[in-house]
């Protein structure tokens, strides 16, 4: 099995690769926009999550305002976290100020697993929406899947 850490960056690893399935899946989609919407959302939240492990505790979605989400913005998003998992302890303390002037104090280890399951929480969202539309056409986007696809569980 993996340590922590490797396991965080393989998580990120899949994330990223599922994250681009979708971005493919989204034009074609029923209500492309709101599909987008939630695309988006994913990556403004691993940015601002990001920003707040780098040391910036005040960062909100809203200094994300304008972005969309493309694959480019999922890349970096996923270098960034990658690069921050490689070289910080994974204890170290990430502080978040909420909009209220409350300040959470998280370890990096446990806002890098949130932040991997906040983004197949809302990919769920949008399997929701291909189904309530009756939209087939979409990758399946499972951790086991992209283990099969990877080689990384070979066939018995």
């Amino acid at each position: 099995m993996h340590d922590l850490r490797a396991q965080l960056i393989r998580g990120f690893n899949y994330d990223l690769w599922a994250n681009q399935a979708w971005l493919k899946t989204a034009p074609d989609m029923p209500d492309p926009d709101k599909a987008m919407a939630v695309l988006r959302h994913i990556l403004v939240a691993q940015m601002a999550w990001h920003e707040r492990a780098a040391g910036r505790a005040d960062v909100s979605v809203a200094d994300f305002d304008g972005w969309v989400a493309t694959e480019e913005g999922f890349v970096k998003s996923s270098a960034a976290w990658k690069a921050v998992l490689a070289e910080t302890p994974l204890e170290a303390s990430v502080k978040a100020v909420r909009s209220d002037g409350t300040v959470w104090v998280f370890p990096l280890g446990e806002l890098a697993q949130h932040v991997i399951n906040h983004g197949t929480y809302h990919r769920g969202h949008l399997r929701g929406l291909a189904d309530s539309a009756s939209f087939e056409e979409f990758d399946d986007t499972d951790w086991v899947a992209w283990l099969r696809l990877t080689g990384q569980v070979p066939p018995a």
